[in-house]
């Protein structure tokens, strides 16, 4: 396990250029989330949380799925697997989710008031769906919560270090918050190869270095990453990721690996 991203705070902030993948990430790292919990893993006396057995049931996930500008891929779509998983979804409209309603759930306040929760928040692409960040971000100030930029080095608008820059710069006037970390995810889709995956760490490390904004997980799906272990779908149960140090990934990448399931797909692909 000493290859793969632990997030750093109780509370993940999701932004980028739209379709860079931010809801499948969002999911996964919930997920992560969800793991933790059960397991203890990653946590550290240095970490701003811990767990022990006497804390551990009473501290929840959420996912806020706040994608409401124009969302194609919706992170509440899989809202009753998460459930499934011990996993709270908060969203505008929880009980149509396929219906785009541009309002703030009440439910949001919970994940700053109970300093308990564990939450991801997962935000609308580009600078356009990050301005409802701007709505909570005093408390995402207060309590130093991870701003997670992903790039996907395949979309149009982040193909170059000068476009990226721009596009971060963007969002983080939009949502009145600075980005701190860089999430590599690039991909595209189902054709996805692994050198893909190290163009787009490449091109984080270039926009690291020009920004001082440290690139803090390199996406990477289960089935590139561990092609020969049983594909479940969360992300630790039952030992499932066992990284091979032989693996070209695992080689270029270093100990920033975040494994993940793909959870949202296409009407013609489910």
């Amino acid at each position: 396990m000493d290859k793969v991203f632990f997030p750093k705070s109780r509370i993940a902030t999701i932004v980028g250029h739209y379709g860079s993948g931010k809801s499948e990430l969002a999911i996964n790292i919930a997920l992560l989330f969800a793991a933790m919990k059960k397991t203890g893993e990653g946590f550290s006396d240095s970490a701003p949380f811990c767990l022990d057995d006497s804390e551990e049931e009473k501290l929840p996930v959420c996912l806020a799925d706040l994608d409401v500008v124009n969302p194609y891929f919706r992170s509440r779509e899989v809202s009753k697997y998460l459930n499934s998983m011990g996993i709270k979804v908060i969203a505008s409209a929880e009980d149509f989710p396929n219906v785009d309603l541009p309002y703030m759930p009440e439910s949001m306040s919970s994940i700053f008031q109970n300093q308990d929760v564990f939450a991801v928040i997962d935000a609308g692409g580009d600078p356009a769906g990050a301005r409802v960040l701007a709505r909570y971000s005093n408390d995402l100030k207060k309590y130093n919560a991870d701003i997670y930029f992903i790039l996907n080095a395949n979309r149009p608008f982040t193909k170059t270090a000068v476009d990226t820059i721009k596009c971060i710069h963007d969002i983080e006037g939009a949502a009145n918050l600075k980005i701190t970390g860089i999430i590599n995810n690039t991909h595209l889709m189902g054709d996805t190869e692994v050198e893909d995956i190290i163009m787009g760490a490449k091109l984080s490390e270039t926009v690291s270095e020009e920004t001082g904004i440290p690139i803090v997980a390199h996406a990477v799906r289960k089935d590139l990453l561990c092609p020969n272990s049983h594909q479940d779908m969360c992300l630790f149960d039952a030992g499932s990721i066992e990284l091979d140090a032989e693996n070209e990934l695992v080689k270029e990448l270093g100990d920033k690996i975040l494994p993940i399931d793909i959870f949202l797909k296409k009407p013609w692909e489910q």
